[in-house]
């Protein structure tokens, strides 16, 4: 997070771009989580501010680029839109809300 500290949409880009959940995991994790959804569990995409929600990483959630990013997607300067993997992120247009650039 260091790295894109000084450039908010880099910085929300490395944080809320989605990538395959269950990507590396292990095969016995794999099996239960199969055993437990009926989705299909290649198509299960999340990313860092989701597990560290989800994950109670309190320490992420509070640090000042993170909060950056959450602040931002509150504000709608940051707008995530969820059509299908990898996220948008568009950037709203501080004086003209409906004019957003979508990347």
């Amino acid at each position: 997070m260091r790295v894109y500290a000084d450039s908010l949409l880099d910085l929300a880009l490395a944080i809320t771009t989605n990538w395959p959940v269950y990507m590396g995991c292990d095969p016995n994790i794999l099996e239960n989580a199969r055993e437990e959804r009926d989705d299909d569990l290649e198509e299960t995409v999340g990313n860092a501010i989701e597990l560290a929600i989800i994950s109670k990483a309190k320490r992420f959630i509070k640090s000042s680029p993170c909060q950056k990013v959450i602040d931002a997607i509150w504000r709608y300067v940051i707008q995530l839109k969820y059509r299908a993997p990898p996220t948008c992120i568009a950037v709203a247009n501080a004086s003209i809300r409906h004019e957003a650039v979508t990347l």
